[in-house]
């Protein structure tokens, strides 16, 4: 998943206040497994999802830099299903079975980190 290139990072407190900080580096990269696997090599901070980073922050790895700030906006999974008001039931039983999957996917693997 690509992230968009940015010189400001934002983020957003416990309290709910927004903050942007102005980030400049030698090296941008824009797509995840790029920014963890430069982050995990020691070159430096980077902004990156969970999904990306979390396994190496739970090793030991890399170190959360903020934890008590969020990435913001912050980013979701969506489904893209077929237009129309009436979604048939078995499109909505999916949808319900792999968020469940997701929730307690991201719970095992990232625990306190969410």
């Amino acid at each position: 998943m690509p992230f968009a290139k940015s010189n400001h990072w934002r983020f957003k407190d416990k309290a709910g206040e927004t903050h942007e900080v102005s980030v400049s580096g030698p090296i941008t990269a824009n797509w995840g497994d790029a920014i963890a696997d430069l982050v995990e090599a020691d070159m430096g901070i980077g902004m990156a999802s969970l999904w990306h980073v979390g396994p190496a922050i739970k090793q030991g790895k890399v170190v959360q830099v903020l934890p008590d700030y969020k990435i913001w906006p912050e980013t979701r999974i969506w489904a893209v299903r077929p237009p129309g008001r009436l979604t048939p039931v078995r499109v909505k039983v999916f949808l319900d079975f792999i968020e469940e999957v997701i929730r307690k996917t991201n719970i095992e693997r990232y625990g306190d980190l969410l």
